[in-house]
């Protein structure tokens, strides 16, 4: 029970990773802080990074439907704007949970999780919206949090399971490697440890692991496409879960260190950063380690922005998350977002959580540079980046128990050295979806701590931006579809 309750804050925090800034300190009478331009951004790198080309007039997408006793999916092709499902859909039941997509989008998997989870994966054409097979991986799984294709006859996959230690259960990562044409599982192995992020490779996944039980010094395990795994430790890099001693007691929360992780996919380095710690870049190759302290020079690579936004309360953390994206040209990019300690008030428990801001560092002099002091979410897009935030604190009314909310709308940097756009003023993001030149916003207000993008709600407060453009095209309340854009939750953007 406790190896599950620990996947399951995994995947609510950050570790299949879908969206939405959440928070620390609550709103006050702030200064400004000034949100730096970026560095000119170089230009998409070349990657195989699985995608469906966008239509002018239609995306695919999973749309989650409310049926009695159980929600069922549908792969259906969508109306580029509204999101409205236009003829012609294909049932995935519930295996809509995740997917991972083939390069030349002519193969999908699909996967069911949680207590659907029937082990077993669907082979769709995704184009022609046609079911092609199936393939049975038992039930080690809630489902992938991790894939890369390696041609259409191969896929690696990584997702928690399960392993036996001397006293009992431990969480751990299965790596299994399929052939999705055959319908057949060629390999499995199974690691003790959490599986915390994830990066892809042209032969292969980079997986960053915790220990199973505790929160100790991360690795870093490189698999190859046979299966192979070689893993180097980092001392330097807090990482992992520290269950409660009793789940049941008030206030009870598992404590975290989450760093995060990139690649380079040019020189072959990984890339591991985490709060308040050295940077660690691993050569693939050898898995030598070198360590990298950061000097922090605001301003250095960027001019300012002619706007301000508040500065987020700095406040004690209680489990630090950090994501990390490489931008190319030796630039890389993190975010997160630090929590409070939970603490119990009556009947009630109070834990908040601040943005930790959005920071690009020149790996060639290991400097940084904050470009957004609010921004808890970030997605690489095509040569840009977009970030998002939200602050939750406490109540600004002494006589109410409400969680105060500030949010920070969207900002895009980029491409190049353009001058960045900022829309949806102090709007809550809870959710940013990428296709093509548009980007798909949830912005659903709510005080809820892990609030998260509900696929079954029908009342969503959606936005529809033209990234090239800089401006709103839409806007508009309904169901928001989860875009087949590679993979479910393909790039982590931060909680």
């Amino acid at each position: 029970m406790r190896a599950r309750k620990r996947r399951a804050l995994t995947l609510a925090v950050g570790g299949l990773l879908l969206v939405a800034g959440c928070t620390g300190g609550g709103p006050r009478d702030r200064s400004t802080a000034p949100v730096a331009a970026p560095p000119s951004l170089p230009p998409a790198p070349t990657m195989s990074m699985p995608s469906v080309t966008p239509s002018p007039k239609r995306v695919l997408g999973v749309v989650w439907h409310p049926r009695e006793g159980a929600e069922r999916a549908e792969l259906a092709w969508l109306d580029w704007l509204s999101l409205r499902a236009r003829p012609g859909r294909l049932r995935l039941g519930q295996h809509g949970v995740a997917w991972a997509v083939a390069p030349d989008q002519s193969l999908a998997l699909f996967a069911g999780g949680g207590d659907s989870n029937d082990g077993r994966l669907l082979v769709v054409d995704p184009r022609r919206l046609r079911r092609l097979g199936t393939i049975r991986l038992g039930q080690w799984w809630e489902w992938p949090h991790a894939w890369s294709w390696l041609g259409r006859s191969r896929v690696v996959l990584a997702g928690s399971g399960v392993t036996q230690g001397p006293v009992g259960a431990l969480n751990a990562v299965v790596v299994t490697i399929l052939d999705p044409l055959g319908r057949r599982v060629l390999t499995q192995r199974r690691l003790a440890g959490e599986l915390l992020a994830s990066a892809r490779l042209p032969d292969g996944l980079a997986l960053l692991l915790g220990p199973p039980d505790r929160i100790g010094p991360a690795r870093l395990a490189v698999v190859d496409a046979n299966g192979g795994i070689r893993a180097v430790r980092l001392p330097g890099i807090a990482a992992g879960f520290q269950e409660p001693a009793d789940w049941n007691s008030v206030g009870a929360s598992s404590q975290r260190a989450q760093p995060g992780l990139a690649v380079d996919p040019a020189g072959r380095r990984a890339f591991v950063v985490a709060a308040d710690a050295p940077v660690a870049q691993v050569e693939l190759a050898s898995l030598g380690v070198t360590w990298h302290r950061l000097e922090g020079r605001p301003g250095l690579l960027a001019r300012l922005a002619d706007w301000l936004l508040p500065a987020a309360e700095a406040k004690s953390v209680h489990g630090p998350v950090r994501l990390a994206a490489w931008l190319g040209d030796g630039l890389l990019a993190v975010w997160g977002h630090d929590d409070t300690p939970p603490v119990a008030r009556g009947s009630t428990v109070e834990q908040w959580r601040r943005p930790a801001g959005l920071q690009v560092i020149d790996t060639g002099t290991w400097t940084a540079t904050t470009i957004h002091p609010n921004a808890s979410g970030a997605v690489d897009a095509g040569g840009r980046l977009l970030a998002f935030g939200r602050l939750v604190g406490p109540p600004s009314n002494p006589n109410s128990n409400q969680a105060a909310v500030q949010g920070y709308g969207l900002t895009v940097f980029g491409p190049g050295d353009r001058r960045p756009v900022h829309l949806f003023g102090a709007r809550q993001v809870i959710w940013l979806q990428v296709n093509g030149d548009r980007a798909y916003l949830d912005l659903t207000a709510s005080t809820d701590y892990f609030t998260s993008p509900d696929p079954f709600a029908a009342d969503r407060e959606v936005g529809v931006v033209d990234l090239d453009a800089g401006r709103v095209l839409a806007q508009w309340r309904g169901r928001l579809p989860q875009l087949l854009v590679g993979g479910c939750c393909d790039q982590p953007t931060g909680w």
